[in-house]
Parts: C-alpha cells; sequence; structure tokens
C-alpha cells in the first residue's frame, strides 16, 4: 500500500469532496447537498460518540459549489490566515469583511469593484425559530442598505421539517412571509426540504447570471 503523508490525508478527504461537486454540478440538488452534510455529521457520531463542535462543513460546500458554479476563480491571499477567491473585478470569500466599511462578516460574500453585490447566511436549522431567520435578514440588510438596486442575499438553512400536521403560521409559513415582505433582494431556501436543483436556486435566488463566466 501507498504510503500517504500525514498532512496529505485531509487534502484527499476535501479534494475528493470538491471534486463529486465539481462533476454534479449540473445534477445535485438542494436535498443532496443537505445529505452530503449530514453524511459527515452521522458518521462523527459513529466514529467520536458525538457532533458537537462540527463546524465549517457548510460553509464549505456552499462556497466551493458556488465557485464552480461560477468559475474561473483563483485564491489569493487577505492575511497570512485567510484568503478570498479573485476573477476580474470579483472577489469571493467566506466570512469577509467588506471593503465598503460595513463591520459584517456574512458567511459567504461576492463583491464586485469594492461593493458587496451577493451575500448568503447559513443555518443548519433555526435554533431559536424565526428571531434566527430574522437576525439573519437584519445583518443581510445592512449590506442591502448600501447597494440597494445591486444586491441580492440567500438565506439557506439545511433542516426545517415540514409540520406533520398543517398548522397555520408554522415556522415554513413564517419564513416564507419574511421573503414576501424583503423580495426580490432577499430569498429563503430549506435545503432538506428541496429536490429543485441546487445549482439552479443559487443562480436564479442570487441571480448570479450577472456573473456567469461565459
Amino acid at each position: 500500500m501507498k504510503k500517504i503523508a500525514p498532512y496529505n490525508i485531509t487534502h484527499t478527504f476535501l479534494l475528493q469532496i470538491d471534486n463529486f461537486l465539481k462533476e454534479n454540478i449540473h445534477s445535485l440538488s438542494c436535498r443532496d447537498i443537505h445529505d452530503i452534510y449530514y453524511g459527515l455529521f452521522d458518521e462523527l457520531k459513529e466514529y467520536r460518540g458525538t457532533s458537537s463542535g462540527f463546524t465549517g462543513f457548510s460553509e464549505f460546500l456552499v462556497l466551493r459549489f458556488l465557485l464552480h458554479t461560477l468559475g474561473g476563480f483563483k485564491s489569493a491571499e487577505v492575511t497570512k490566515d485567510t484568503k478570498c477567491f479573485i476573477r476580474g473585478n470579483l472577489r469571493i470569500g467566506q466570512s469577509l469583511l467588506p471593503q465598503s466599511g460595513v463591520n459584517i462578516r456574512p458567511d459567504i460574500l461576492i463583491e464586485e469593484k469594492q461593493k458587496a453585490i451577493v451575500a448568503m447566511e447559513i443555518k443548519i436549522y433555526l435554533s431559536n425559530g424565526i428571531q434566527t431567520a430574522n437576525e439573519a435578514l437584519k445583518r443581510l440588510k445592512r449590506l442591502y442598505n448600501i447597494n440597494p438596486n445591486n444586491f441580492r442575499a440567500l438565506l439557506l438553512i439545511f433542516f426545517c421539517p415540514k409540520p406533520k400536521r398543517p398548522l397555520r403560521g408554522n415556522i415554513l409559513d413564517q419564513l416564507q412571509a419574511l421573503e414576501k415582505k424583503n423580495s426580490p433582494w432577499f430569498c429563503v431556501k430549506v435545503l432538506g426540504n428541496s429536490h429543485d436543483h441546487f445549482e439552479k436556486i443559487l443562480i436564479d435566488s442570487l441571480e448570479l447570471g450577472r456573473i456567469l463566466r461565459k
């Protein structure tokens, strides 16, 4: 058996996931992205008894999928510990501080000519119900207010089960009302409840057609 350097084990693990996303970019559904996340989530419980302290993987999946969707980005150093991804006047990154001066770091940010044009907040679940969604919206609205004519935002929620009985005013109804009130610049998507193509959801919700690589 070929010996693998310890440092390369994690590189190989992440590369395999990244290649899988790239090779299946046009076919993966929202539910598939949800299942990839929860696959590792469940395996961790088998190997270490708990998945507590497990963070960052959801952002990794969404960011890499987004980069493959848009195409042509190269990594660039922000600080000695952080990087972003650059293509021409576009800059994408995770937890980047916007160059416009707003003191907020969305989970994923896209800037064009130093102006925020796309932002995403990612939640595994809504720990405090609709309050968690409202807090995410409040953060995103600070970016929207700086560039209202050219800014789109998406709140991605991995897990928010449908109620067993159709109860009026349930959490999904509240999310729908929140989206409707702030349309068209703000959208909400629950990955675990949807078999829509994830690529289409990103392109349509964030109007990515304007920056897709031709």
